[in-house]
């Protein structure tokens, strides 16, 4: 008796095993994304990293810079002897402005003595003859220079000055005067009487106005 069997018949037909070659090569092609994707992320993480320590040594040579400024601008540590000579001219300045201040009150002058009146006065009582060439007031002292033609005219002057409200009880009588004779190209003449007077004793002499 023959007997036919249907080999088309699925429940006969071999089943494939689990590591059949589709199986395995789909296996492979995701394996394969897989470690191109890891790959692209790993790439992009170092790409990161690498930027992030640029910017960080960026700003940290930028921090170094800034100190590096900042100490260059702060002074530099002086030693003791040359604080102490500071010290010691600090202290010669305050004396000095102590004593400049005992000076200006010392030289509070009552309206009629005031340096304004001084200025009026020597402006109207000046003769023709004698010229002004320094004036010093301060402290209750007036010293006067200048230059005169005739001894008598500074005489006269002087005596008009000293009889006046301003010179009273400080009369001008420190004088100190020489001839002096100008040089023959100088175009000046006659010889002139240089002087300096003054309350008290002659102050040193001055440059000229």
């Amino acid at each position: 008796m023959v007997q036919h069997i249907n080999l088309l018949n699925p429940a006969l037909l071999p089943k494939p095993g689990p590591l059949s070659p589709q199986r395995l090569l789909g296996v492979c092609a995701v394996a394969v994304l897989a470690v191109l994707a890891l790959s692209v992320a790993l790439d992009q993480a170092g790409r990161s990293a690498k930027a992030a320590h640029a910017a960080a040594a960026a700003r940290h040579q930028a921090e170094r810079e800034g100190l590096r400024l900042q100490l260059a601008a702060l002074p530099a540590v002086r030693k003791p002897e040359a604080l102490a000579e500071e010290v010691k001219w600090l202290a010669g300045e305050v004396e000095g402005q102590r004593q400049l201040l005992e000076r200006v009150q010392a030289g509070q002058l009552a309206p009629q003595q005031r340096h304004s009146a001084l200025l009026r006065l020597l402006a109207t009582a000046t003769p023709s003859g004698v010229w002004l060439t320094g004036l010093q007031a301060g402290a209750g002292k007036v010293t006067l220079e200048g230059q005169a033609l005739q001894a008598p005219a500074l005489r006269d002057w002087v005596a008009g000055l000293n009889q006046g409200p301003y010179f009273e009880g400080r009369p001008l009588e420190q004088l100190q005067a020489q001839r002096e004779v100008p040089a023959a190209d100088t175009g000046i003449s006659p010889a002139r009487l240089k002087f300096q007077i003054g309350t008290g004793a002659p102050a040193p002499a001055r440059s000229r106005s």
